[in-house]
């Protein structure tokens, strides 16, 4: 099982937000990457991309992939890392496995090119299963960018889950999950199973009527209307 984490404009002024998010419940695309990369053994792990560099000349996954290691143990203050029930000093190990199986992608200066050198990566490494990390706004441009691929791509194209953060990019966007796996509907089922826990969380938190409890919503209500399709 390979993950690959999008990009985002480092210069952008949410850029932080949009990366790491806002603990305890609204994970970005680095904790949910590093929820899935835990929940699913996967064995690497690929960053985008090349599109922009810092004022250092890092490139945007080199910066990504930095601040994921600078805060990895931040991790911990975040909802669904913590429902992991991660036994003791499993952070530790999970920086080393995800340290071990990182790759950046480079190479690529928009969505459709990250994705090819993401799938390339994972392909030549023979991985069978891909999870792609977004924000929920950006979700249904991957998923109709791997749509478009799968029917002349590898078997790898055909397996991909494409798994919302909780915090979009843009102002004032739906939060949305998109899953395609027409090959591994169990995972499609699983997603649903531990959405429907985050729900269930929140209210005995006291979160009724907040924002995260309408975003858990609206992703419950895009998986059930995918299964039922």
């Amino acid at each position: 099982t390979g993950v690959s984490v999008c990009g985002y404009n480092v210069h952008s002024s949410n850029f932080e937000e949009v990366i790491w998010g806002v603990p305890p419940n609204r994970p970005g695309r680095l904790p949910r990457a590093m929820q899935v990369f835990w929940e699913h053994s996967a064995s690497l792990i690929v960053f985008g991309t090349g599109a922009r560099k810092d004022k250092e000349g890092r490139a945007e996954a080199e910066v990504i992939y930095a601040y994921l290691l600078d805060n990895f143990f931040k991790l911990a203050e975040f909802e669904c890392i913590k429902q992991l029930s991660l036994p003791p000093a499993s952070l530790d190990s999970l920086r080393i496995s995800v340290a071990r199986g990182a790759r950046l992608a480079t190479l690529c200066n928009n969505t459709a090119e990250e994705l090819d050198q993401a799938g390339t990566i994972l392909e030549e490494r023979q991985v069978r299963s891909w999870f792609i990390v977004s924000s929920p706004d950006h979700a249904p441009r991957i998923a109709k960018l791997i749509n478009g691929n799968a029917v002349h791509r590898g078997p790898l194209w055909q397996n991909v889950a494409v798994v919302s953060s909780s915090v979009p990019y843009g102002r004032g966007a739906e939060h949305l999950v998109i899953l395609e796996t027409p090959n591994n509907a169990s995972d499609l089922y699983r997603t649903f199973v531990s959405e429907a826990g985050s729900i269930a969380q929140l209210l005995r938190t006291g979160h009724s009527g907040s924002k995260e409890l309408e975003g858990a919503a609206r992703k419950l209500r895009s998986l059930a209307d995918l299964i039922g399709s």
